[in-house]
């Protein structure tokens, strides 16, 4: 079979467990976390039986990955913005901002280890 054959094929399975996904959803009323739990398992399944033949997946896989980046900063941001205005000390002010700006500081160059 030709490369573009594999593609499509991927492509179907993938729908296939899209459907399976939205079965699970509307009958079986499973919870959000087990839906993208599951989705990961079959997106790793996916790329596993199918390597280099993702190309089309691998588009919806890039934006889901930042639709939840773009969801995820804003929403950090604004948590911290918020446990800050409800703080009624300075001093717990100032040390629970000093913990802050160091993990948001010591995060990435944990990151950058691990790779």
């Amino acid at each position: 079979m030709s490369n573009i054959s594999y593609d499509w094929i991927v492509l179907g399975v993938a729908a296939i467990l899209f459907a399976v996904l939205s079965f699970l959803k509307r009958k079986k009323n499973a919870g959000f976390t087990t839906r993208v739990l599951l989705a990961t398992v079959f997106g790793i399944i996916l790329g596993i039986a199918f390597k280099g033949h993702t190309d089309y997946v691998g588009a919806v896989g890039s934006i889901w990955s930042n639709a939840i980046t773009a969801l995820v900063v804003p929403l950090l941001l604004f948590s911290i913005i918020s446990s800050i205005t409800n703080l009624g000390e300075s001093i717990r002010l100032k040390n629970i901002g000093a913990k802050t700006v160091s993990s948001c500081y010591l995060t990435p160059r944990r990151l950058r280890c691990l790779r």
